[in-house]
């Protein structure tokens, strides 16, 4: 496998900026229950997350977007309601997990700047 690219530690002390559908309900670490906020009653179902880093999106021009996504044990991706703005695409990988593995994938979406996928250790049911 390629070589990973390197985490910025630039921003480290800077306050997130974050955009929730739900303000009180955000949080600033996007890696405390990203999964869990795609889906808080699949939470036992999610076996990975989906980082997306997007770059001048219709919704955020200008800036640098990071979206999480919950891939469930059944087959299906469900979009969380956070998001991360940033200036730089290093201000947003700062915010992804240090476990998350970069994919290299080539994506028809201009706007898709990265994606990095979390492996996430089954939970039981409760």
């Amino acid at each position: 496998m390629s070589k990973q690219s390197k985490r910025s530690t630039a921003n480290k002390t800077q306050k997130p900026h974050v955009i929730a559908t739900n303000t009180a309900a955000a949080i600033s670490k996007p890696a405390d229950d990203a999964g869990a906020d795609a889906a808080p009653n699949l939470a036992h179902l999610v076996r990975s997350i989906l980082w997306t880093i997007y770059t001048n999106p219709s919704d955020a021009p200008g800036r640098i977007v990071l979206r999480p996504h919950a891939c469930l044990a059944d087959g299906r991706v469900i979009a969380s309601k956070r998001n991360w703005v940033r200036d730089t695409i290093e201000g947003c990988r700062s915010l992804i997990p240090k476990s998350a593995q970069r994919l290299r994938i080539g994506d028809p979406n201009p706007s898709i700047s990265e994606v990095w996928m979390q492996q996430i250790k089954a939970q039981k049911a409760t």
